[in-house]
């Protein structure tokens, strides 16, 4: 036999040295004294055979703990594998170093795996088999594995994700206009990826955006053993109840495409409990609560995204290519078509029914309040302020862009040559966004990779507070932004706290206690907010948490007492 010691030191790949006859050949496939001569355990305590039906079928990667750690000496006796081991010794020097070694029927070839390694192997081609001689007994209990993706490792597997029979299993929260596009998008053109489960408060739409996409055999789950059984049998589920996708073992991310700052935080807060990463087509919570979630989110060690697509993504992909170039960026902004204050879901009604767009979410990107939100998001991952990231009316052609300048005279004159000008500033720009066409790759980014999209630097440098859209009387109850009664303008953080003004993605329910006229901004000392709202909590939180400011704390307990304090549930 030929031992031929890999980079993980004790790990061999071993190879036959054949004795060829007219009849075919003769070889040594185990000598205990040539092991033993390589320092390698001898001991074979079981024997095992493994059968794959299918190819990219995945196993892996599993160990035993000591005082029960197995050697395995491992070979395919019929169709290929590619086998991966991973060093889990933390005293040695390629600890958690892997090596990848194919092994097949037609190269004989076979792999010995130390103790303390974790193994793991993809299937090559279909009905395929393999042999296991394991040198300690099956130790119920003292099983461990390693999850097969998990970043930290860099295992390069050779299939795709659909052929291994493991693509990424989404949960949608919200069936709306981008989650009907989104839906289809995954479902047609995302191999590697499923839409598992959508929940909406109205169960029939939930249910029509999968009908939309062409699917059938829709399972409306009402419990989350119904939810987890449809999953796993491949049928796409409508959830009775969101909790239920963010308990689910059979979901891999949550993506909101809610647009709600109140259910949105309590999904998100869920999520992270059960170990779930989110996906956030839903700037409203991100521009509102964001940076305190991403708090909790380290807490617990998942990941909160923003979207790929959706306007802040498109930034922070060209912002961060800018900064690859080795330009600064000055300036980031936003293109839009429309820009009037005042337009409300009346007049962005035909619009909407055009488009089949709900009309108070037309009516958020009209009269400004959504690209507010969605510009602090930006701010808040790069540190400029209003003025710096901001928006603008025009011009075609342009979706997204970046000013930005470079030190070096030198690169000055080559961009000179490649037609940039001769500066100072240089302009960078994307001529559309794609919203739901580019969301899945947001969705791989931070299920396969742990990579968050825009991820604030720290606390929140821009936010959006709510001015009013026409004069509003004491007594009145404000609706939701996109609506009739308030729209949002950015601004510094530093003036949001000191002015206590009242945040637009949480004007909704709240009540008037004096006369404010058209234009003004309105305060928290000017309503009546709702009593025991999560998202009023976690905004007191976050300005204590970043800026030790407690006012907010405070008038949350003048007025609602108890119920302003946050729950050990969403610790």
């Amino acid at each position: 036999m030929i031992f031929t010691e890999t980079k993980l030191k004790g790990a061999f790949t071993i190879d036959i040295e054949r004795r060829e006859d007219s009849r075919g050949f003769f070889a040594r496939a185990f000598c205990q004294r040539e092991f033993e001569n390589h320092g390698l355990k001898p001991v074979i305590a079981q024997a095992n055979i493994a059968f794959n039906k299918k190819k990219g079928t995945l196993r892996g990667m599993h160990f035993q703990y000591p005082p029960a750690p197995e050697t395995k000496l491992v070979r395919c006796t019929r169709g290929a594998i590619l086998d991966i081991i991973v060093d889990l010794r933390p005293e040695s020097p390629t600890y958690l170093g892997h090596v990848a070694v194919e092994l097949s029927a037609d190269n004989y070839r076979s792999l010995y795996v130390p103790e303390r390694f974790a193994h793991g192997y993809q299937v090559l081609e279909d009905r395929t088999e393999t042999s296991y001689q394991v040198g300690e007994f099956y130790t119920p209990g003292a099983e461990g594995g390693l999850l097969y993706s998990d970043p930290r490792l860099g295992l390069v597997w050779p299939l795709p994700r659909e052929e291994q029979g493991k693509p990424i299993r989404v949960g949608m929260v919200g069936a709306g206009f981008m989650g009907q596009g989104l839906t289809n998008q995954i479902t047609h053109s995302v191999p590697g990826m499923r839409m598992a489960a959508v929940y909406n408060r109205r169960p029939e739409r939930a249910e029509h955006v999968f009908r939309y996409s062409g699917l059938d055999n829709i399972v409306m789950a009402g419990s989350q053993a119904q939810l987890d059984q449809a999953i796993r049998q491949g049928q796409p589920a409508v959830a009775e109840d969101p909790f239920m996708m963010c308990r689910s073992s059979e979901i891999d991310v949550i993506v909101d495409v809610t647009g709600s700052v109140e259910f949105g935080a309590h999904v998100i807060l869920e999520a992270f409990k059960h170990g779930k990463p989110v996906v956030l087509m839903n700037a409203e919570v991100d521009a509102t609560v964001g940076p305190i979630l991403q708090v909790y989110a380290r807490k617990h060690k998942v990941i909160l995204s923003a979207c790929e697509g959706d306007e802040p993504g498109l930034q922070m992909n060209l912002y961060r290519w800018v900064k690859g170039l080795g330009l600064i960026p000055r300036v980031i902004g936003n293109v839009k078509g429309l820009q009037d204050p005042y337009r409300n879901p009346t007049t962005q009604q035909g619009w909407a029914e055009r488009w089949g767009q709900n009309a108070a979410m037309v009516t958020s990107f009209a009269d400004g309040s959504k690209i507010s939100f969605e510009q602090s998001i930006v701010a808040n991952a790069t540190g400029f302020k209003v003025g710096i990231v901001d928006y603008t009316v025009g011009p075609a052609g342009v979706k997204i862009f970046c000013l930005a300048e470079h030190s070096d005279p030198k690169q000055r004159h080559y961009l000179n040559l490649y037609k940039m000008g001769e500066g100072p500033l240089y302009p960078f720009w994307v001529p559309y966004h794609l919203v739901h066409f580019e969301a899945p790759n947001a969705i791989a980014r931070v299920v396969l990779f742990g990579d968050n999209v825009a991820p604030p630097l720290e606390g929140p440098m821009v936010e959006v507070c709510a001015v009013a859209k026409r004069d509003l009387a004491a007594g009145e109850v404000l609706d939701e932004y996109g609506m009739y009664t308030t729209y949002g303008e950015a601004v510094n953080t530093e003036e949001m706290s000191t002015m206590r003004y009242l945040p637009e993605g949480l004007v909704e329910g709240c009540k008037m206690k004096r006369a404010v006229a058209k234009d003004q901004v309105l305060a928290y000392d000017d309503v009546e907010l709702p009593v025991g709202r999560l998202a009023d909590r976690l905004r007191a939180e976050q300005y204590r948490h970043f800026g030790n400011a407690t006012w907010l704390e405070e008038h949350l307990q003048r007025t609602q007492g108890a119920a302003s304090t946050l729950k050990a549930a969403f610790a």
